[in-house]
């Protein structure tokens, strides 16, 4: 009996960690499917070292702003004002202490900057789409049986959840093609130091000159605040503030949402059809970018730039993003939502599971659109994702617990209000 939840016994508590499981395996599995038909594609010679580039620009700047635009404005039919600050509130919490402890992280590790800044962008942008999307769906209607019944919210668990991811993914879109976007920088001038050593004038030099040219140490220059704003001014971002501006406008938003209507036929049909195609195209563009790093018997190796993350630094990143930070976030998360906001346990489960979330698969278009970091990222989200499928069991096993534990004495009331007996001990 799911109402028993509050004094399970040990069945109800396999009951929650099967759930758990299956909904973070089937999250996850189409995500590995993908990138292994990426990794094939690159092995058998189906596409080139140069395929990846420009698939990844046409993400950028074409599928990525139709994703943005038709999920805005198709979706964003929210009136309840406060309900959009908590939920903005929650987002900025969840980035920013993923910023502070990336950036903490490359610290302890004495990482260069533009690692640092790597690190900072990975922990500060969860996956925050379809992963909760198909959790929310699994498990939604067991969160009706452990949150108490308010007649001031409206529909079940999953529909609220539903909303919330809406409201979620525009907050998400703004910081990733905003802030992360502006952390992942090339480095160019590294690179232009490793294609002069490789040139055939260099080879004719004594041995003195090229070590000159390899102890030289890229230069930081200060960005102005010119600079940091051509820096990220990018397709996805204009396409967020656009929809945004759109959906203050009633009128102009029923253009866009009314059936028949001519901006709807014309604009965001269209849109939503591009945009089916935009997490299966980024998985695939990491899948390629595996393959660099994955070598067959017998198959020649070929040198493709250096990663600083090795094995032991991996662990340790997936140690901190999927176990560490959600313990550190949890008390946050249930005092602001609880205690300041008194706001629905749907919105605290979300966050709570934000928290814990392995990183945003955005990551993998901004690096390789930028040529930044691409081998590192392929090795970060393969170990990570792979990791999540036992991680998020046991912290949605976790968060669940909590929130059952807390809402106990308020289900009784209710129960008892009803003359609902009491579940035998």
């Amino acid at each position: 009996d799911l109402h028993s939840f509050p004094t399970r016994r040990s069945s109800d508590l396999r009951f929650l960690l099967l759930q758990g499981l299956y909904a973070s395996a089937l999250s996850t599995f189409h995500w590995l499917y993908i990138a292994c038909l990426g990794v094939i594609a690159k092995k058998m010679g189906f596409v080139d070292s140069k395929f990846k580039s420009g698939l990844s620009k046409v993400v950028t700047n074409i599928i990525l702003p139709c994703f943005v635009f038709s999920q805005i404005v198709n979706n964003f039919r929210i009136s309840q004002f406060f309900l959009i600050i908590q939920a903005a509130i929650g987002c900025l919490v969840i980035y920013i202490f993923g910023l502070f402890v990336g950036f903490g992280i490359a610290k302890i590790l004495k990482l260069d900057v533009r690692q640092h800044n790597f690190l900072g962008a990975v922990f500060s942008t969860p996956h925050n789409t379809s992963i909760y999307v198909i959790l929310i769906q699994v498990i939604g209607p067991f969160l009706d049986t452990i949150f108490p019944k308010n007649p001031n919210l409206v529909g079940d668990s999953e529909k609220r959840g539903l909303l919330f991811v809406v409201i979620n993914s525009i907050v998400a879109n703004i910081w990733k093609w905003s802030c992360c976007y502006y952390l992942i920088e090339p480095d160019e001038e590294e690179e232009d130091l490793e294609e002069n050593l490789n040139s055939p004038l260099l080879k004719d030099n004594n041995e003195q000159v090229q070590n000159q040219i390899v102890e030289k140490k890229p230069k930081y220059k200060e960005k102005t605040f010119k600079d940091i704003l051509k820096s990220v001014i990018n397709m996805p971002l204009i396409a967020s503030i656009f929809s945004l501006c759109l959906t203050f406008s009633p009128s102009l938003q029923r253009l866009f949402i009314t059936p028949k209507a001519i901006l709807r036929e014309t604009i965001i049909d269209v849109n939503m059809t591009v945009s089916k195609a935009y997490s299966f195209i980024v998985i695939f563009i990491l899948g390629l970018s595996i393959a660099d790093n994955v070598h067959f018997p017998g198959e020649e190796v070929k040198k493709i730039g250096k990663n600083f993350l090795n094995a032991s630094i991996l662990f340790w990143l997936t140690l901190v993003k999927l176990v560490i930070m959600p313990i550190l976030t949890t008390p946050v998360i249930i005092y602001l939502f609880r205690n300041v906001f008194h706001s629905d346990d749907v919105l605290t489960f979300n966050y709570l599971f934000l928290g814990a979330a392995p990183p945003a698969i955005n990551i993998i278009v901004i690096c390789a659109y930028k040529n930044a970091f691409v081998n590192e990222i392929s090795s970060l989200m393969i170990v990570m994702y792979a990791a999540a499928i036992i991680t998020l069991t046991l912290n949605i096993t976790g968060f669940l617990y909590i929130l059952g534990m807390l809402n106990a004495p308020v289900i009784a009331a209710q129960n008892a209000a009803m003359n609902i007996p009491a579940p035998a001990a």
